[in-house]
């Protein structure tokens, strides 16, 4: 998991690899990857969210948070939770520092 999201239209089945802990078939994974497919990514983000309040201590999670957040725009929350992973920008870094200078 490399934390990066494809940005084709055409290809959003691909766009998030299976989400640890669960393996490809699991129905956290599969509905995540629908609602990427549909373009749907307000629910593909709640989803992440209860995966990650799941298992907070999974890097793999938060980067692919981060990634989706990247892709829609939201460089305060790609910033948030790319903080700990090394596919976060200084840029996206700075955005989640502005609002949050104690972080």
């Amino acid at each position: 998991m490399g934390g990066e999201l494809r940005t084709t239209e055409t290809d959003h089945a691909a766009a998030l690899e299976p989400v640890s802990p669960h393996d490809e078939h699991s129905p956290p994974a599969d509905a995540l990857l629908a609602d990427l497919r549909r373009g749907h990514y307000h629910p593909a983000m709640q989803r992440l969210e209860s995966l990650t309040a799941a298992y907070p201590d999974d890097l793999d999670l938060r980067a692919e948070r981060a990634a989706l957040y990247r892709q829609v725009g939201n460089l305060v929350e790609a910033g948030r939770w790319g903080f700990l992973t090394e596919d976060a920008t200084e840029t996206e870094i700075a955005a989640f520092e502005k609002p949050n200078p104690g972080a």
